[in-house]
């Protein structure tokens, strides 16, 4: 089960935060409240999770009595650098524009692509290690690297995905073969 974490303040107004945290609105803390129930409802024998509190304190709040929270540095969301923080039109008024392809940074100051999806790739093959069912903490850039590399799917497939907060997919691994068996959010949208 892969999850991204609940709506935050710098969500609702739509800034970039990777490395940062936000606190929860409202609704991210009724996200969390529906995220432990889908979590418990799919009784994970191990959960792991980014170390922002942001994912990491829905985690260790949906995690089953008994089942530690594994802290994994590599589910951290990308460093977005200068971008970081900021809006789109802020962005736009220094001049910063972001990069999810090229062989530079995502954004001046951050993370590369190669060291996004190497870090993605060493905790994917740890969590699949753990070989039973795995809850996993995560931001909307690894989410969907993650679901990408484990459904096989092209790189630019994952941008194909509407990861919203509070996001739940669900992969099914059989004889090597992973299948998504159901993808949405934990908290049905209001009308």
């Amino acid at each position: 089960m892969l999850v991204r974490h609940p709506q935050t303040v710098a969500n609702a107004e739509r800034r970039f935060i990777g490395r940062s945290d936000s606190p929860l609105t409202a609704l991210g803390v009724a996200q969390r409240a529906a995220l432990a129930q889908a979590v418990a409802a799919f009784a994970p024998l191990h959960v792991f999770s980014s170390p922002i509190p942001r994912a990491l304190d829905a985690a260790r709040i949906a995690a089953p009595p008994g089942v530690a929270v594994i802290v994994e540095d590599d589910l951290i969301e990308v460093d977005f650098g200068l971008a970081e923080g900021l809006t789109h039109s802020e962005m736009a008024e220094r001049g910063i524009a972001l990069d999810y392809d090229g062989p530079g940074p995502v954004a001046p100051g951050g993370e590369t692509l190669a060291a996004l999806e190497a870090r993605v790739a060493r905790v994917g093959a740890r969590i699949a290690a753990a070989g039973a069912r795995s809850a996993v903490f995560t931001h909307g850039g690894v989410f969907r690297r993650l679901l990408g590399a484990w459904l096989e799917l092209p790189r630019e497939a994952i941008w194909r995905f509407s990861v919203t907060n509070a996001a739940v997919a669900v992969i099914k691994v059989a004889d090597g073969y992973a299948t998504l068996e159901s993808f949405g959010p934990a908290l049905a949208p209001e009308p």
